[in-house]
Order: structure tokens, then sequence, then C-alpha cells
């Protein structure tokens, strides 16, 4: 460090290295080796770069016609009649469909889910449109009118005011 491996200064001779220009390594005590901290001198070293992956899926639904007291998040628990399905890496807007609600309903939903290709690789799209069967009851019971609902392929029931309220009461 002080004469830069030349011997001499500017004031002589270097008293560092007694004007050879080589000192000692005190690393490796004059051995011309040190230990790898990586490896610890075996000599092999193995690294790895390590990537998180995180996978999500970006759903979204619509219900058209609901223009029943029916509550709508009902149909996420059963099944229906699957009358369209396409699924591809990109899926277009369904452009001829019976009901246009679907058809704006699809282009709307795929035009949000291209928003998110800015901050996420899409891998796979999938749209399908299925027919869900509710039927709405009336009914009479000790003079008082009502109505229940019965849909899904399943027949599940619902009744918002169901007249008689217990544990074990359940419309069959």
């Amino acid at each position: 460090m002080v004469c830069f491996g030349s011997g001499q200064t500017f004031q002589g001779s270097c008293f560092t290295c007694s004007g050879v220009g080589k000192t000692m390594c005190f690393t490796c005590v004059g051995r011309g080796k040190i230990m790898c901290v990586n490896c610890s001198g075996q000599g092999r070293l193995l690294t790895f770069l390590q990537m998180k992956v995180k996978w999500e899926n970006h759903s979204s639904e619509f219900v058209a016609n609901d223009n029943s007291e029916f509550p709508s998040e009902k149909f996420e628990k059963v099944s229906g009649n699957t009358i369209f399905i396409d699924e591809d890496t990109t899926v277009q807007p369904v452009t001829t469909f019976s009901d246009p609600s679907i058809i704006e309903a699809s282009q709307n939903i795929l035009e949000d889910h291209a928003m998110l290709s800015n901050d996420y690789k899409i891998l796979r799209q999938r749209q399908n449109i299925e027919l869900l069967p509710l039927s709405k009851v009336y009914y009479t019971w000790k003079g008082k009118q009502g109505v229940y609902y019965v849909y899904g392929m399943e027949n599940k029931t619902y009744c918002d005011n169901y007249p008689r309220k217990c544990c074990c009461c359940v419309i069959m």
C-alpha cells in the first residue's frame, strides 16, 4: 500500500516491504491460498435463485333477469345446465345470444379482465353461461299468503319470511 509494489517511495526504500515490493499476506500467512467462505474450502459451490410464483383466479359473475326478490348469491352453491362454454388462452366476448344483457356482461367482464393484464399474466380464460332454474312458488298457510323459491338442479329452497320459525322446520 505504501510503494504500490515498486519497493521505492519518494523518501527512498519502502520500509513496509524493505524495498522488495512484496509483503507477506497475513490472511494466508504466505501460502498463497485462503479458504473460500462460500464452500468452506470444499471446492464445490451450489447456488440457486429462488422465485415465488403466486397463482390467482380472478372470476366475475353476472346474473341476468334478476328482477325478483331472490338473493342472487344463493346461486353460488347450486349447479345448473351449461348452455355455453369457451375456454382458451384468451376468449372473445359473446356476440350472439338471445338476451342482450348477457352480451353486454360478457364484454364488460372481459374488458375488466384485460385491464388485469397490466399487473398479471393471464394464462387461461374461461367463460361459461349456465341456465339455473328458479321457481317462484306462491302459497297460503293459516290464511296468510307467502312466497318461496325452489332453485338450482339440487332443488334447494329459500323463503325470506318462513311463517313458522323454529330449529326443526324445513321446507320440503
